[in-house]
């Protein structure tokens, strides 16, 4: 197989590539993401006189005001497997928003079954690549963090799973918030793939969000209890 990854291309980058939504829609898996007016300004300002621990709970009360958002229950007892092997053998690696890994299988039976290369300019999670498996793909993304992860996975899968390990076992071994926070101060100090990865699958909901002013990236912990390395390293 031969995949190229890239971090910039966008549409128009690929000749011949064409606007084009694929929607599978389903009333109860149609999403919906809006931001709750109700506690607006409960996280807005950290002089506010609150405590970590009074900033944390009003930020988890936001993320429950989206009910599309999912979250984790029984966190600190069951370890974080998601819903997704009903749909498709394949697991994901990255949580995403938006992710289509319960529709991939759906949507590749839609595909051309005869083609030379697979373009995908906005590849995130890379639920239908994954389910797809071409011989030959060219995918991209803007966000080079991501794309650090995925190269990482094509030349050395060794290290992607040493990445999760150390900080999964300093999270295991000490505070579990005071260590999610410290992995993520590092990453919004210097954006990386191996920080990222591991906030990806331990930040509150899989819901990653960044600040709009300055890409700062502001989830809190997850009440989940992270899956093992060991897990991880099957995906």
């Amino acid at each position: 197989m031969q995949y190229s990854l890239f971090s910039n291309v966008s549409v128009s980058d690929v000749e011949g590539s064409s606007k084009a939504d694929v929607e599978v829609a389903e009333n109860k898996t149609q999403v919906r993401v809006k931001a709750s007016r109700r506690f607006k300004n409960v996280i807005t300002s950290t002089e506010s006189g609150r405590t970590d621990s009074e900033r944390n709970l009003a930020q988890q009360l936001l993320f429950r005001e989206n009910n599309d958002i999912p979250v984790a229950k029984n966190s600190e007892t069951k370890e974080d497997e998601e819903e997704e092997s009903e749909k498709t053998s394949r697991k994901q690696l990255l949580k995403w928003i938006g992710n289509k890994q319960r529709f991939a299988s759906e949507i590749v039976s839609y595909f051309p079954t005869d083609y030379n290369t697979y373009f995908e300019p906005f590849l995130g999670s890379g639920a239908v690549w994954s389910v797809l498996a071409p011989e030959r793909a060219l995918v991209s993304d803007v966000f080079v963090p991501l794309i650090e992860i995925w190269r990482t996975l094509q030349t050395n899968p060794e290290m992607l799973k040493l990445w999760y390990a150390e900080r999964w076992n300093s999270m295991m071994e000490g505070d579990k918030v005071e260590v999610y926070e410290r992995v993520k101060a590092s990453y919004n100090a210097h954006p990386n793939g191996a920080d990222f990865l591991f906030l990806c699958r331990t930040c509150y909901g899989g819901v990653v969000r960044f600040r709009k002013s300055d890409g700062y990236m502001s989830t809190p912990c997850g009440v989940h209890k992270p899956m093992s390395p060991i897990n991880f390293a099957k995906r």
